[in-house]
């Protein structure tokens, strides 16, 4: 049987940027895209009066948001030293 996963296994996906840092934008680009579709479903249900539903979008929105912030913080340093 061979093994699912090593650590020297190539990934099965590989982004089209250039380097490690398009990478991390390129993922922060998509969680803040998500991020704004969260919120935008957000105030329908409230508009709607799904209150319930609306925290939970933007519990997820505020989640989603710092992601993309912690991958544009990534972004900002790579290739520093400390």
């Amino acid at each position: 049987m061979e093994e699912e996963s090593s650590p020297n296994q190539q990934p099965a996906y590989q982004f089209q940027a250039s380097s490690q840092a398009d990478d991390y934008g390129a993922i922060a680009r998509i969680h803040r895209r998500e991020a704004q579709q969260l919120l935008e479903r957000s105030e329908a249900s409230s508009a709607e009066g799904r209150v319930e539903e609306a925290k939970l979008l933007v519990d997820l929105y505020v989640e989603r948001a710092a992601k993309a912030a912690i991958r544009l913080w990534k972004r900002s340093w790579i290739g520093r030293r400390i």
